[in-house]
């Protein structure tokens, strides 16, 4: 405030000095004292963008400062950049465009008195806003007077028109007569709003400036000669006391703005001040605590605890520091009661700890024996079978050792292959057929290295019900087994059909297999040409059946033990 007013006492005196000094002088003075109060005009009307509060009274006074900057403009150019008589139509068209802001301030003033006090959101009524169209058709009348002369006349022949030489006609006094109404309306509606309610106080600082407007408008009427040395610039005195009306109305808080932030600060209930970077006190709080510089400086790199538990915060900000307190002597205590109660919990988990390792022990000795049991089940007899070789080699000849390690490979390849069977079958229902068809290619391999001929051929795909594989291969090593030691040659083969899936064995040199028929039920056993031909079919149950879905319970077949001499 006081920089402004230094700059317009500064422009009053260049006024004067430009009165008294040369013309050319005058011109230097007139364009520096243009320049300072468009510059207070800009600085005014950026000060109001970062201080009002309410969007639409913002957008009002901003006009109001475009306005006067425009103003400011036109009289700058016209004085200034168009020499008198250089072109007489432009400085006539100029000195009309002086009635655009002319108009639109005493209207945009309107419109931020009714604005004052009112929501963030308020919008003035429709038929205020025909205002605007009042404003703007007389505007208009003003720019076209040169083909109407409805506003001024002139005694000059066109196009030497001035306004050096000129009268008012009716026109002009209806723009004065809407430029006073509009005024007279918004300086009413400000003095209403003026008086804080309640009290009925009345707020005198904002109608200073308007007394002052009007007191200057009175003397430029009955003794404008004695006004026009020091306040003959009509434009700037009205501009400077339009900002002050409403400057003093931001300063007393009938417009409401983003200031008084260190009172603010000082009456707010958090306990906090404000330093410069070297610590020393800005602002501070009335419920801000009083600190060395060593528990600040402490507090800038981490939160110190104090006493009665009360923590000093920090934080850097621009130009210095933040430093706050709370209050955590509940938290303190709160912590200090968890602390017991976690070292009774720590206790009681050392035993609940202690009694999940006996239950998870516990369930994977249990898992371990049912797996066990799940293993053992179907090969227990092929075991008792290993173990009678075994007995057969300790007293079996030089000669006789060979072959027995060959029929008990076959025998533990099968144990080997089953069980990894029940291991790939724990959770599932299916398994691929090509596990099938591993078992067989490694049984079939261990024959051939005991000097039987073999052959395979596999004509399954996707996958397998469990049961079925597991049948499948126990059939399959039932008959090896029958004949272990006097087949010579073996042919297997794997197939299916729309009703049926069927393995086939073709054994030469093999005994009497008609004991299958007893354990696998759906098996069938023929003799032709010194061949043995054993057949199980296990049928689908329907005429189209998706392998993938097939349950249990569509089996036609129940598993047997394998059979064993």
């Amino acid at each position: 405030m006081a920089g402004a007013a230094i700059l317009i006492v500064l422009a009053v005196a260049l006024r004067i000095g430009g009165i008294i000094l040369d013309c050319k002088i005058c011109s230097v003075f007139g364009l520096a004292r243009s320049a300072i109060y468009l510059f207070l005009i800009t600085a005014w009307a950026v000060l109001l963008a970062r201080r009002i509060i309410q969007k639409q009274l913002c957008l009002y006074l901003l006009g109001i400062a475009g306005s006067m900057l425009l103003w400011f403009g036109l009289r700058t150019i016209k004085y200034f950049f168009v020499p008198f008589g250089a072109d007489p139509a432009l400085s006539r068209f100029l000195w009309y465009a002086y009635y655009i802001p002319m108009l639109t301030i005493p209207v945009q003033s309107l419109f931020a008195a009714l604005a004052l006090r009112k929501p963030e959101h308020y919008q003035p009524s429709g038929w205020i806003q025909l205002a605007w169209l009042v404003t703007a058709g007389l505007a208009l009348l003003v720019l076209t007077n040169d083909f109407h002369q409805l506003v001024f006349s002139f005694s000059e022949p066109y196009p030497a028109w001035s306004d050096k030489s000129y009268s008012y006609e009716k026109l002009y006094w209806v723009v004065i007569c809407w430029m006073a109404v509009c005024s007279a309306i918004a300086l009413g509606i400000m003095i209403c709003k003026c008086s804080i309610p309640q009290k009925k106080t009345f707020l005198w600082l904002p109608m200073i400036p308007m007394a002052l407007m009007g007191i200057y408008g009175s003397l430029c009427v009955v003794m404008w000669e004695l006004v026009k040395p020091f306040a003959g610039d009509i434009t700037a005195v009205y501009c400077v006391l339009i900002g002050m009306t409403f400057e003093s109305c931001i300063q007393c808080g009938l417009i409401q703005s983003n200031t008084r932030y260190a009172q603010l600060f000082e009456i707010s209930t958090i306990a906090a001040q404000i330093t410069d970077r070297n610590l020393h006190l800005i602002y501070a709080s009335e419920n801000a605590g009083d600190f060395d510089q060593e528990s600040l400086a402490q507090a800038k790199e981490e939160p110190v605890i104090l006493e009665e538990g009360i923590r000093l915060c920090a934080a850097q900000i621009f130009g210095g520091f933040v430093f706050w307190q709370e209050d955590i002597s509940r938290l303190m205590d709160l912590i200090d009661e968890l602390k017991g109660t976690r070292e009774e919990l720590r206790s009681y988990n050392g035993l609940l700890e202690e009694e999940n390792k006996q239950k998870r022990r516990r369930r994977q000795l249990e898992e371990q024996k049912r797996l066990f049991e799940a293993v053992e089940r179907p090969v227990r007899l092929h075991l008792d079978l290993l173990a009678s070789y075994v007995q057969r080699l300790e007293q079996a000849q030089h000669e006789e050792i060979s072959q027995i390690l060959g029929w008990m490979t076959i025998i533990g390849a099968y144990i080997k292959r089953r069980t990894n069977l029940v291991m790939l079958g724990e959770g599932v229902r299916m398994l691929p057929a090509e596990e099938l068809c591993f078992c067989l290619q490694e049984s079939l391999s261990n024959l051939q290295h005991n000097r039987i001929s073999c052959g395979l051929q596999f004509q399954l795909n996707g996958v397998l019900p469990l049961e079925l594989v597991e049948t499948f291969f126990d059939f399959y090593e039932a008959c090896v087994e029958c004949s272990l030691e006097t087949i010579t040659d073996l042919v297997v083969l794997v197939g299916e059909d729309d009703q049926d899936w069927k393995l086939t064995l073709l054994l030469s040199g093999a005994d009497d297999l008609s004991r299958l028929v007893q354990r696998f039920q759906s098996a069938s056993i023929c003799w032709q040409e010194g061949m043995s031909r054993c057949i199980l079919k296990v049928s689908k149950k329907a005429d189209t059946v998706d392998k993938g879905d097939l349950n249990d319970d569509q089996m036609v077949f129940k598993t047997d033990q394998p059979l064993v001499d």
